[in-house]
């Protein structure tokens, strides 16, 4: 029996699931400007709580490991630590690419082709591709909307273009090809937990002390000197 917390703090928004087993039990959002330090562990306790069960019978927490939100990365990431030393629990680590690509196949019925892309703000995303099998063809990378040259390959074939930097990708084209865009589609904890759960069998576990998010592009440190 496994009871899995999962936690996604990639984004702009804060969501933390509960699954046991391969059974999905409860999963709560909040939509709220930096979320992530302020509710994270409020919320897990509240979701735990909820199902009438304690933080003690929790058996493994699974992470959304980026590449998003530096900040909310960190935090997620540290809090997620923090909770599997405490616990004396696993820790597991899912890419938010992988995530979206696990929603676009459990809601679509068919397509050649997935392509999962997060806005990185100006002319940048990142960016993974999926065959409809779920294999991953293209790995996640941070790429000038240019440099997206994969994308100009698939003009002949079926796409689903998923996330916020979907329609970005999409303009990119002077003439756009006829693929369908789902630009709601985010990383969230439900899917880690769904997610998590084959790692958990598989015993895919990370090392706490030394795991840090995938944040892709290097991370810059402003000085007010």
């Amino acid at each position: 029996m496994s009871l899995i917390v999962g936690l996604e703090c990639s984004s702009s928004f804060l969501s933390v699931a509960l699954q046991e087993d391969d059974k999905f039990l409860f999963s709560s959002v909040l939509f709220l400007e930096q979320a992530q330090a302020r509710m994270s562990a409020s919320l897990i306790n509240a979701c735990i709580k909820s199902i009438d069960r304690d933080i003690s019978q929790v058996s493994a927490i699974a992470i959304g490991k980026g590449p998003g939100s530096y900040t909310g990365l960190r935090i997620g990431v540290s809090l997620a630590k923090g909770l599997c030393s405490g616990l004396g629990v696993p820790l597991i680590s899912i890419s938010a690419m992988d995530n979206m690509a696990y929603q676009i196949q459990q809601k679509y019925l068919s397509f050649d082709v997935i392509v999962t892309v997060l806005d990185a703000r100006r002319d940048e995303v990142y960016f993974a591709a999926f065959l409809s099998s779920g294999e991953n063809v293209v790995a996640t990378q941070a790429l000038k909307l240019q440099d997206i040259q994969f994308l100009k390959q698939l003009r002949g074939e079926s796409v689903l273009l998923g996330g916020s930097g979907a329609k970005k990708c999409l303009e990119f084209f002077l003439n756009p090809p006829k693929w369908q865009v789902d630009s709601e589609i985010q990383p969230d904890a439900a899917t880690t937990c769904a997610i998590a759960y084959e790692k958990w069998k598989n015993k895919n576990f990370e090392d706490p002390a030394s795991f840090v998010p995938d944040y892709i592009k290097p991370v810059f440190i402003t000085s007010g000197n």
